[in-house]
């Protein structure tokens, strides 16, 4: 099946190479250590974890020599597949390739072997299955193709990560119906965007995914904060429950808070508007007591009534200015799911500021978005 011309086989290949080169990685993130307790990584990709963010590099054709230098560029976006709130599974998308679109790696935990499943370009709909597991050095991943015919032809697919696990190579391989060896059909380099080969294969990342715990390469803004996560995944799924995850990183910080020394622990203060996301997921401290104000400042003057009966924003109660915030919340929130085109789940939110916070200034954008959502 693996011609000159690339048949959709090939392309799963190249994507399979890549979920080789994943499974290397995963090997080396076993050597590495990096598959600490704790993390929300499922056991049979924690050597895949390397793969989660983008790629760019080159495919050439090792079939025909003259095309040796005359490849094509493409790039692959690995991110992670959710079910009931944990990672199961991983998805990729591929730009600029001429063989595929879309795959999905999986594990089949009755056969113990790993699955992609690719969507090729050509012709429009067709998909190859191809299975296979890591060597013995957790470093190398094969993958042959299923479903072929008895005595037809046959595709392997095999990836290897470089040293510092920041490139990997994929290289499709076929054997004619005929018998003989394997030969390369298809060759695959691939770099990770954002590292240099000058990285050691000692360096961590500065930033852990609030999901997985995964090394973070974007962030997902909520309540004016953003958050670092490690794929568009990760980020669906965070837009998707966002206050679970506030949640979990507020009792991660209280664990650590109790884990140091008492002198270390700041001491609490009045909550501000210019306070983080997670003001209003902690009890309120009692506000100090302010200075006695003298009876002629009691009495409001005509002029100064307005201001009496309708303080400044920055004036306001902490309870008011506490509920103006968690509206914002929400809205924004709202406001990234509609635009994630997730419209009926950002409807929720927006009802959900109306209902809570009806008198905020949140709930009159939340009435037009919802009047614009129903309307449609």
């Amino acid at each position: 099946m693996m011609s000159r011309r690339l048949r959709p086989p090939v392309p799963f290949v190249s994507s399979l190479a890549l979920a080789v080169v994943g499974s290397a990685l995963l090997g080396i993130a076993a050597v590495r250590g990096q598959g600490a307790p704790g993390r929300e990584i499922p056991p049979p990709f924690a050597a895949f974890e390397y793969l989660v963010g983008s790629w760019k590099g080159q495919g050439i054709s090792r079939e025909d020599p003259s095309l040796r230098f005359r490849g094509w560029t493409e790039t692959h976006a690995w991110a992670w597949t959710f079910k009931d709130g944990k990672p199961i599974a991983m998805s990729v998308e591929f730009k600029g390739s001429k063989l595929f679109k879309s795959a999905a790696f999986t594990f089949d935990a009755a056969k113990e072997r790993y699955q992609f499943k690719v969507e090729a370009v050509e012709p429009a709909g067709a998909t190859a299955v191809y299975e296979g597991g890591l060597d013995a050095s957790r470093k190398l991943l094969t993958l042959d193709r299923v479903g072929v015919k008895p005595g037809g032809p046959e595709e392997r697919l095999t990836l290897r990560p470089n040293a510092n696990f920041i490139r990997y190579t994929l290289l499709a391989e076929a054997k004619p119906a005929s018998g003989g060896r394997f030969k390369p059909s298809i060759e695959i380099g691939l770099t990770k965007e954002g590292e240099t080969f000058a990285a050691g294969s000692n360096a961590g990342p500065s930033r852990k995914c609030i999901i997985t715990g995964g090394a973070a390469a974007m962030t997902v803004s909520y309540q004016g904060r953003d958050f670092p996560i490690c794929c568009t995944g990760c980020r669906d799924e965070f837009l998707e429950s966002p206050e679970k995850y506030i949640k979990k990183i507020s009792r991660a910080a209280e664990a650590d808070a109790k884990d140091k020394p008492a002198e270390s622990a700041p001491a609490p203060s009045r909550v501000k508007r210019s306070d983080d996301a997670f003001a209003g997921d902690v009890d309120e401290p009692s506000a100090p007591p302010e200075k006695a104000k003298s009876k002629s400042m009691d009495r409001p003057s005509p002029d100064s009534k307005a201001k009496t009966e309708e303080p400044d924003a920055d004036e306001a109660p902490v309870p008011q200015r506490k509920a103006a915030d968690r509206a914002s919340g929400l809205l924004a929130i709202a406001r990234n799911l509609e635009k994630a085109g997730k419209p009926a789940i950002a409807l929720g939110y927006y009802r959900d500021v109306v209902k809570k916070y009806p008198d905020s200034p949140a709930a009159k954008t939340a009435r037009e978005r919802i009047k614009a959502l129903t309307d449609r």
